[in-house]
C-alpha cells in the first residue's frame, strides 16, 4: 500500500530543541505522502483538520487568466451528483467545514471536523477534489463572485497599486504577470469545458501533499488517505515559473482612481526563493525592517515619528520558484513624494548599518516565540507540516529550527539585505486620487 520515508534525522542530537515534533510521513503507492506530527507527549483533540495540497496554482492558468481560481471555486459547488446545498446542509449538520484556497505555486484543500466524524467528511472531500461536477448554475454564481471581486480590486488603491507594481516587476508572458483572478475577458471565456479540462489536467495525485493533525494516530491517518484518495492517479503538470529580472534602476509608475482620498504606495524587487541560503537572514531582515512592533523601522519613522502614513510596513514572500519584496504604505497624496523617500531612507539605513542589538534580540525572541503558537491548533499543525514537506526542510526541522535562527548574526542581516534589497531599483507604483506624485 504504501513506503515508509525517512524521518531525515541528523546525528547532531545536542543542536535539537526536543520540545518539537518530528515530521512524519509515509507515501502510498500512488505518490501521495500523508504527514502528521509526532508530538510527544501527545495532545488529546476532538477536532481532526485534513490539509490537501495540490501543485497547480495560477501558474498554470496559461492564456486563460484566472482559471485556477475558477476551478478550485468550483470544487465545493457540487460533486459525486450531489448539489451545492445538499453537500452544505450536511456538513453544517456535521458541523464540519471544507475550504479551499489557491495560490500561485498550489492548490490547499482544508476540511475540519470533529475526530467521529472524519471518515464522513473525508469522504465528501475526496469527492469534490476528484469528482466536481461543474453544474452550469453553480458556474455562473462563481463567475459572479469573481466579477465582483474584480471591481472591487480595481476600485481599491491598495490593491490597484499592488497589481501595477507585480506586472511591471514580472513581464507579459511571465506566470504572475497577470491577474490570477481573471479579467473580465478571461472569465467571460471561462465555461465549463475550460474548467472540465483543467481539473482533468492538473488535478493529478503526484506531488500531493496530505496533512493530518488531531485525533488520529499516524498509521490510522495513512489508512483514512489511502481509502479516499488512494486511487487517484495521475502527474500534474509543471510549469516553469522563472526569477524575474532585476530592475536597472528605480522606478516610477502611478495611476489614477477617482472619488478617492488616499494614495497608495507598492514597491518591490525580485527576491530569493524558500530554499536560499540567505532565507533566514532576509527574513528575520524584513522583521526588523517593516514587520516586528508597529510594523519595524517603517512604522515607527514614517507612521509614527514622521506622521507621513495611514499604514505602513514591509513583506518577504518566498515561494518553492521564486520571490518578492514589497514594501507598502497608504498617505495623503500630498505625502506620496516624501513617503517614498522616507521608506528608501530608512531600507539604506539598515543596509548601511545593519539591525541595533535590541532590535535584533527582540525580532529573535519573537521569531522563535512565534513557533510554539504555529502549533497550538490542529489547522495551525497541519498547516506547518505541509510546508516542511512542501518545501522539503526535512522531517526534523521543527527540532532544528532554534538553532538555525539561534545562530544567525546581526552581520548576517546586514549582508543578506545588502545583497538583495537596492533601495536604488525599487519598482514603484502608487495609485491616488490623481495618479501623480505632489
Amino acid at each position: 500500500m504504501e513506503q515508509p520515508v525517512s524521518n531525515d534525522v541528523s546525528n547532531h542530537s545536542s543542536q535539537f530543541d526536543e520540545t518539537m515534533p518530528l515530521v512524519i510521513d509515509t507515501q502510498l503507492s500512488n505518490g501521495i505522502r500523508v504527514a502528521t506530527l509526532a508530538i510527544n507527549p501527545p495532545r488529546p483533540s476532538d477536532v481532526a483538520v485534513v490539509r490537501v495540497r495540490i501543485p497547480n496554482g495560477s501558474a498554470l492558468d496559461g492564456n486563460l487568466a484566472g482559471v485556477a481560481r475558477f476551478t478550485g471555486g468550483m470544487l465545493t459547488r457540487g460533486s459525486d451528483g450531489r448539489a451545492f446545498d445538499d453537500l452544505a446542509e450536511e456538513l453544517d449538520g456535521l458541523g464540519a467545514s471544507v475550504s479551499v484556497s489557491v495560490g500561485g505555486e498550489a492548490t490547499d484543500i482544508a476540511m475540519m471536523s470533529l475526530a467521529e466524524d472524519s471518515d464522513r467528511v473525508l469522504e465528501i472531500m475526496s469527492g469534490m477534489i476528484l469528482r466536481p461536477d461543474f453544474p452550469e448554475r453553480e458556474i455562473d454564481i462563481v463567475r459572479g463572485q469573481m466579477l465582483s471581486g474584480l471591481r472591487q480590486s480595481r476600485n481599491s488603491t491598495r490593491a490597484e497599486a499592488d497589481r501595477i507594481m507585480r506586472q511591471t516587476l514580472y513581464p507579459e508572458g511571465h506566470p504572475y504577470h497577470q491577474r490570477s483572478g481573471g479579467t473580465e475577458e478571461s472569465l467571460a471565456a471561462i465555461d465549463r469545458e475550460a474548467l472540465v479540462k483543467f481539473h482533468a489536467t492538473s488535478y493529478q495525485a503526484s506531488d500531493v501533499i496530505v496533512t493530518v493533525a488531531g485525533g488520529m494516530s499516524h498509521d490510522e491517518s495513512v489508512a483514512l488517505i489511502d481509502r479516499h484518495l488512494g486511487q487517484w492517479r495521475g502527474k500534474t503538470p509543471r510549469v516553469d515559473i522563472h526569477p524575474a529580472d532585476y530592475p536597472s534602476a528605480l522606478a516610477l509608475h502611478s495611476e489614477s482612481l477617482p472619488g478617492k482620498t488616499q494614495s497608495d504606495i507598492a514597491m518591490g524587487l525580485p527576491a530569493l526563493n524558500r530554499s536560499h541560503p540567505d532565507y533566514y537572514s532576509l527574513s528575520l531582515a524584513n522583521l526588523v525592517i517593516g514587520r516586528f512592533g508597529l510594523m519595524g523601522r517603517l512604522g515607527e519613522s514614517v507612521r509614527e515619528r514622521q506622521g507621513m502614513a495611514y499604514y505602513t510596513f514591509s513583506n518577504l514572500e518566498a515561494g518553492l520558484s521564486v520571490g518578492l519584496w514589497t514594501a507598502h504604505a497608504g498617505v495623503a497624496p500630498v505625502n506620496v513624494d516624501g513617503a517614498v523617500e522616507s521608506i528608501r531612507k530608512e531600507v539604506q539605513g539598515f543596509i548601511d548599518g545593519g539591525p541595533t542589538e535590541r532590535e535584533f534580540r527582540d525580532s529573535i525572541g519573537s521569531i522563535l516565540g512565534a513557533l510554539p503558537i504555529s502549533l497550538e491548533t490542529s489547522g495551525s499543525m497541519a498547516g506547518v507540516a505541509a510546508d516542511v514537506l512542501y518545501y522539503d526542510l526535512g522531517n526534523d526541522y521543527l527540532r532544528r529550527y532554534r538553532s538555525i535562527i539561534s545562530a544567525l548574526t546581526p552581520d548576517e542581516l546586514q549582508a543578506a539585505a545588502r545583497e538583495h534589497i537596492d533601495p536604488d531599483k525599487l519598482v514603484v507604483a502608487v495609485v491616488g486620487p490623481d495618479g501623480s506624485r505632489n
